[in-house]
């Protein structure tokens, strides 16, 4: 589930942009362990967003 106020066509579009850079890493550096980009993405989750400073 994703947050209402963030639109849907910027999540899909970060969820390309993901796609598209893990192919590009594989394509150049053959296989990616999937623990590296699974971490990866639940850090950037995690980050707190500017609102959340209020």
């Amino acid at each position: 589930m994703t947050r209402a106020d963030i639109p849907a066509v910027s999540v899909a579009r970060t969820m390309v942009a993901l796609a598209q850079g893990f192919a590009v890493q594989y394509a150049l550096f053959g296989d990616v362990p999937i623990q590296v980009v699974e971490l990866g993405v639940k850090a950037l989750m995690s980050m707190d967003g500017p609102d959340a400073r209020e």
